[in-house]
């Protein structure tokens, strides 16, 4: 992607050549040849410092050229690139580069997006059902718990009892009817003792009776077989059973009102974030076909095409940019491959050393000129634009042309040029050599000076102004005329 922008071109770090104004001070007549060489005397005179840096060709307006893409990822191979130093118009194209991966990429996305939509559909139609069934699935849960509650508390309360009486009952019965059976055959063997009936009578009678006897015996047997289990089997079983439906309908009714609600919530959750993924995925594809139309770059600005990046004034990897260019081989994304130059708004970047930063105090009024490296004997009036602090100690400045001159048409970005400038200057200048300014221990000035005719010197306090690489001012503290020794 092109990022059209305004920007300054910073130099890279130059070598530094101080060219310091000189100082032509009045030397002091000798008294004699081996001791008045010790001896300056001030008088006031032209002072000037000055300050020689090298700086290189910059243009105000460029625009690195990039494919920033936000979704594609990989690099880019180029097919087709425009020559550096051609001229383009805004809207020319700059950079062509094979589509076929991105394409394929952007059909995948198509497709999955195609998937989650029809699994975004039938998760919203489960969802429904299923909130359908929870009402009907908790409502039968709670009716199933209200049912065994009461069968249980009914069988426990009324028919518990009541077969256990039964149970009682039948037992009682089948001991009454043994026990009538009994009676009734020893009434009918007393009788047919006292009677004189046939034997044959006789015997059918109490064969039968005996017969009712042992049936009622088996009966009874029975009876107290059934008594037993129904006491110690049946009736504690089905308590059990009643006991297991009551906490089945019990945790089906904890799970309808509990844990199917999570359940339910969970699902949509889940639908929620395939909506989401859905919107992403879109958004990413909206993204890859935005990329694709980033796969053939324009020029965002009239201008001069040059290969690679710029840092402060120089250019960086152009051989590779061609290279690459020239054997359609792969780019990086997001960063900058060519930079469109507006070759008409030209100006000098300069380093400017920790040494002589304190002549830039008043950058703005510094004023001098610049001499083209590849045109030694053209200048070009100059003043200082910007002062850049960059980290640290290092700092930057901005020379431009002065404002009745304007840069020749020869100037190319990219060209070395001496910038030469004054930061300071004056007619009428106390100064004094810099070896004979002392130091006190609270870092005040002074300097020796003569008293009288004689040999004899006082210390006398100073304040500095201006220094250059020799000489320095003496704004307070000395007068014309005064003679201050040297060592």
């Amino acid at each position: 992607m092109i990022r059209p922008s305004r920007c300054l071109f910073p130099a890279v770090a130059f070598a530094l050549t101080l060219s310091l104004g000189g100082i032509a001070p009045a030397l002091a007549q000798e008294a004699s040849a081996d001791t008045e060489s010790d001896w300056h005397t001030l008088q006031a005179g032209e002072f000037k410092v000055d300050v020689t840096l090298d700086g290189v060709v910059e243009s105000e307006n460029a625009w690195p050229v990039s494919v920033d893409l936000e979704a594609h990822t990989g690099s880019v191979e180029v097919i087709e690139g425009v020559a550096q130093g051609a001229t383009v118009a805004q809207g020319d194209t700059l950079l062509k580069f094979d589509t076929e991966a991105i394409e394929r990429q952007i059909a995948a996305a198509e497709l999955s997006l195609a998937t989650t939509d029809a699994a975004i559909e039938q998760a919203r139609n489960d969802l429904k059902l299923e909130e359908e069934a929870f009402e009907l699935n908790l409502a039968a849960a709670e009716r199933n718990h209200a049912r065994a509650e009461a069968d249980f508390e009914r069988w426990r309360e009324i028919e518990l009892p009541l077969d256990r009486e039964g149970t009682d009952v039948s037992l009682a019965v089948a001991q009454q009817r043994l026990d009538n059976a009994r009676e009734e055959l020893t009434q009918l063997e007393r009788m047919y003792r006292d009677e004189d009936l046939t034997e044959d009578s006789e015997e059918i009678v109490l064969r039968r009776q005996k017969h009712a006897v042992e049936v009622a015996e088996f009966s009874l047997k029975r009876a107290e077989n059934d008594y037993e289990k129904s006491l110690a089997i049946e009736l504690p079983r089905r308590e059990v059973d009643m006991q297991e439906r009551l906490k089945r309908t019990r945790a089906a009714l904890e799970r309808a009102t509990e844990v199917a609600p999570h359940e339910l919530q969970q699902k949509r959750f889940a639908l929620e974030k395939r909506v989401t993924d859905r919107a992403e995925a879109a958004e990413t594809l909206e993204d890859l076909r935005h990329d694709l139309e980033q796969f053939t770059v324009t020029a965002p600005a009239d201008g001069v095409v040059y290969y690679g990046n710029v840092n402060r004034g120089r250019w960086s990897d152009a051989e590779a940019v061609a290279r690459t260019i020239d054997d359609q081989g792969s780019f990086k994304t997001n960063v900058t491959i060519l930079t469109i130059v507006d070759p008409n708004a030209l100006r000098v970047r300069v380093n400017v050393p920790e040494n002589v930063l304190y002549r830039f105090v008043e950058a703005d009024a510094l004023t001098g000129y610049f001499t083209p490296t590849a045109f030694p004997s053209s200048t070009v009036a100059a003043k200082v634009d910007q002062l850049n602090h960059i980290s640290g100690a290092t700092y930057d400045a901005v020379i431009v042309a002065g404002d009745d001159a304007a840069a020749p048409a020869y100037l190319r970005p990219g060209m070395n040029a001496k910038v030469h400038l004054t930061a300071y200057e004056a007619d009428a200048a106390l100064t004094v050599p810099l070896s004979a300014v002392k130091h006190a221990a609270d870092g005040s000035a002074y300097v020796m000076a003569r008293v009288g005719e004689g040999e004899q010197t006082e210390r006398r306090s100073v304040a500095l102004g201006w220094r250059n690489d020799s000489h320095v001012e003496i704004v307070d503290g000395l007068e014309a005329g005064d003679q201050i020794k040297l060592k």
